[in-house]
């Protein structure tokens, strides 16, 4: 058991250094693009709940 959590732990410290410096120096550059296609996104599913709602209306009334 000991020899199995140690190696779990040092991996996943491991695995924690290794994606912090690679997502560090390229945070800069990709979230003001991320925050675009995120308000894109946005964008289409509000417009896609109102057109649906609009659908369920009107076949309704």
């Amino acid at each position: 058991m000991r020899v199995h959590v140690t190696h779990s732990v040092s991996s996943s410290r491991f695995d924690d250094d290794s994606t912090q410096t690679m997502i560090r120096p390229r945070k800069v550059f990709v979230d003001p693009v991320l925050v675009r296609i995120n308000m894109i996104i946005l964008l289409v599913v509000v417009l896609g709940l109102v057109f649906t709602i609009t659908l369920i209306v009107g076949v309704h009334t």
